[in-house]
């Protein structure tokens, strides 16, 4: 449906919908902006790359204990927040908090608990403070059938979205990526639409989850990281759309079949 609307001559948007906001928080200097926050057991720090976050954003947590750590785990308003360790240290470890494009503004508590190597207790606690976002809205009238559709597109719409739903919460215990992530296009800096929400005959939609980048068909796209390929279908929505897994989410990436290995 949406690949009508946004169809041009030779060229149409290429929608790259999974692209993560995780290459946008690797690309930031956030260690180096981390502020220590809320209260930890003896021998332990722990420190958010901001006080507060907006709807759509990502914190940066970091973990730092006097002794080796052996687990850690974390929570932030009954949800599990994948830590990992950092691999020049085993008395640090790190985590990304991402906050929903619709997280209601308010204070959540964040719940960081786990145990050293030689089995004592630690745990960090924190109250992370959400804001609303500024994001476009866009108000279309269209026809009927973009705003009513029919049941077999209502199957299809729906067996999409659990495909996609399985694939981003599938979190692995280690981390598979290291160093920085890349915009999926040679030469383009920057992306838009992201948390973008449709009113299509006065109603609105759900805000755009992901980053679109305009390219001509054809081009070249290039995996935000290495990762296995998850899936690769031709979407009602979005048209041909690969994704690429990473860390316990998808990025959008080059074509690859399920299960093939980019690099």
């Amino acid at each position: 449906m949406n690949s009508q609307l946004n169809a041009a001559g030779g060229k149409r948007e290429v929608r790259l919908i999974g692209v993560c906001l995780v290459a946008i928080a690797m690309l930031l200097p956030a260690a180096a902006t981390a502020k220590q926050a809320g209260t930890c057991t003896v021998g332990a720090t722990l420190r958010l790359s901001a006080p507060e976050a907006n709807q759509g954003s990502l914190l940066l947590i970091e973990i730092k204990s006097t002794k080796p750590l052996a687990e850690v785990q974390g929570d932030w308003d009954r949800r599990s927040v994948p830590i990992w360790q950092k691999a020049t240290s085993e008395k640090q470890r790190r985590g990304l908090l991402a906050v929903d494009l619709e997280k209601a503004p308010g204070e959540y508590e964040l719940k960081v608990t786990g145990q050293t190597a030689d089995g004592e207790k630690m745990s960090c606690g924190a109250m992370v403070t959400v804001k609303k976002g500024l994001f476009a809205t866009e108000k279309l009238q269209v026809e009927k059938q973009f705003v009513e559709p029919s049941p077999e597109q209502i199957k299809r719409a729906n067996e999409e979205r659990q495909k996609l739903r399985d694939i981003f919460d599938r979190v692995t215990p280690e981390r598979l990526w290291d160093g920085n992530f890349r915009i999926p296009l040679d030469g383009v800096t920057t992306g838009s639409n992201f948390g973008k929400r449709r009113i299509l005959n006065g109603n609105p939609g759900s805000p755009h989850t992901g980053v679109d980048f305009p390219a001509a068909t054809g081009r070249r796209r290039i995996g935000n990281w290495s990762g296995a390929g998850k899936s690769r279908s031709h979407r009602a929505r979005y048209g041909a759309a690969p994704a690429l897994g990473t860390h316990g989410g998808a990025c959008a990436g080059e074509s690859a079949a399920p299960g093939k290995t980019l690099e």
